[in-house]
């Protein structure tokens, strides 16, 4: 669920909060485990999916 608000264009939350709501007790408990599962941390994450997110719509027109 936290991967989902990270590529959420209309979440505007930081990093740290997702990762608190999400259950994790702090920002390096997150970061973390994120990195393990996904191979990026989450800041890298957000930003992957926003370049692509934005790649997609130049492509569309």
């Amino acid at each position: 669920m936290a991967r989902r608000d990270l590529i959420d264009p209309l979440c505007k939350d930081p990093i740290r909060q997702i990762g608190l709501r999400w259950g994790f007790a702090d920002a390096t408990h997150f970061s973390n485990a994120f990195r393990l599962a996904y191979e990026k941390s989450p800041r890298e994450y957000r930003k992957f999916a926003r370049e692509a997110a934005q790649s997609a719509d130049l492509q569309r027109g």
